[in-house]
């Protein structure tokens, strides 16, 4: 040691220390690299969850889903109770029900009665409001103007009068300016359009080339109809407001409107004229526009529920019960 001088010393010291420094320092980065491979695999594990899973949902999301999910089990109550109420709308025409079998419903005699019943009504409910119906009209049961139907059928024929007699009140209550054509399935020649191949020879146009058809799981059936009328816009509004509001179940499928005016000037064009109009009389003119009438095919789909799926509760008095 005595041959080492001060200065040696000192630089072995110095490379001692960094030594030692620089140990630390790799002890420190071989840390610190193993802490972030560790976060890092955690992270692309969550990330891998997120995939599969999605995202969990925040508290705020977390409190509008629970919000949408009572939303949607009172509205879902609410349709329940109204198929429940409906289901014992038509308990006055079908006495007995049994899967794959048709409905067990009036006699010939008591039925007829009903549906003339029916028409006196209507006709009154026309004449009441000054609206327009053609000449000896059955609302779609003309067919029976003179004879009976048989008395296997009674069961699917009151559940089309009741529909036809509930659609035809609300045309006539929303004051329709006339009332063309009623049509349904003609269940009796089994759904054959009269003069097909197969069907009887009486013609009429009443009949509606359509089939009743069964829900899934046998949950209801489908009775199509039609009827055609002329009415204003705001009378179609009403129309469709009606249908939406009624206790029966009805699905517009279609509506085709034509609108009685062939040749309607554009709005562009009217526009211009009333300007160019103005300017040389020096002053305005408004033109009455959107009161034309429209003659209207509307497609109506009935929904009957089967009973034996539901609980029976008192239904609402059908309208036109008394009728």
């Amino acid at each position: 040691m005595k041959n080492f001088s001060k200065t040696h010393i000192t630089f072995l010291l110095a490379f001692l220390l960094l030594g030692l420094a620089g140990g630390y320092f790799w002890y420190w980065s071989v840390h610190n690299l193993e802490v972030k491979n560790r976060a890092k695999a955690n992270l692309l594990s969550k990330m891998v969850q997120v995939e599969k899973k999605g995202l969990p949902p925040t508290v705020a999301v977390l409190s509008k889903m629970k919000e949408n999910e009572k939303a949607f089990q009172e509205l879902s109550q609410k349709s329940l109770e109204e198929v429940r109420a409906s289901v014992g709308l038509f308990d006055t025409v079908v006495l007995k029900q049994e899967p794959g079998k048709l409905p067990q419903g009036l006699s010939s005699d008591v039925w007829k009665k009903m549906m003339n019943e029916k028409r006196d009504f209507l006709d009154k409910l026309a004449a009441n409001n000054k609206l327009e119906v053609p000449k000896d009209f059955y609302y779609g049961f003309q067919k029976y103007r003179i004879s009976n139907p048989e008395e296997r059928y009674t069961g699917h024929l009151g559940i089309q009068l009741l529909g036809l007699s509930e659609l035809s009140t609300i045309l006539l209550e929303a004051k329709v300016r006339k009332y063309n054509s009623a049509k349904r399935v003609f269940i009796e020649e089994g759904g054959k359009v009269p003069g097909q191949p197969g069907a009887s020879a009486q013609i009429t146009d009443e009949s509606l080339a359509a089939s009743v058809l069964n829900g899934p799981d046998n949950l209801y059936q489908i009775y199509p109809f039609e009827v055609a009328f002329r009415c204003s816009t705001q009378e179609l509004r009403d129309v469709i407001n009606r249908v939406n509001l009624s206790p029966y179940f009805f699905v517009i499928r279609f509506l085709n409107i034509e609108n009685e005016k062939a040749n309607v000037k554009s709005k562009s064009v009217i526009q211009t004229e009333v300007a160019a109009e103005a300017t040389r009389k020096g002053s305005l003119m408004v033109p009455v526009a959107g009161n034309e009438y429209l003659q209207v095919r509307m497609r109506v789909d009935m929904l009957v529920w089967a009973k034996q799926n539901f609980e029976t509760e008192k239904a609402p008095e059908a309208r036109g019960s008394a009728r």
